[in-house]
C-alpha cells in the first residue's frame, strides 16, 4: 500500500484505458542514457503522510477514480 513502480504504473494505465499495448521490464543497465539512474524508482507517499499527517487513499483507488472521470 502506498507504493508503485513505473512498471506497475504503466500496466495499470494500459488496463484502465484499454490501450492495446504491452510493457516489458528491463534492468537499468539495459536502458541507454548518459545519466545515472537510481536502483529503485518506486514512488512512495510515506514522506508526505508523515510530514503533514494526511490520510491519503491508496494509489489504486485514486488512479481508478481518475480514469473514470
Amino acid at each position: 500500500e502506498g507504493e508503485i513502480s513505473w512498471y506497475d504504473f504503466g500496466k495499470d494505465v494500459i488496463k484502465l484505458t484499454d490501450i492495446q499495448s504491452s510493457i516489458n521490464t528491463i534492468i537499468t543497465n539495459e536502458y541507454p542514457t548518459p545519466a545515472k539512474k537510481p536502483k529503485s524508482t518506486v514512488k512512495s507517499k510515506d514522506k508526505i503522510v508523515h510530514s503533514f499527517g494526511w490520510n491519503i487513499v491508496s494509489w489504486q483507488i485514486s488512479f481508478e477514480s481518475y480514469f473514470k472521470i
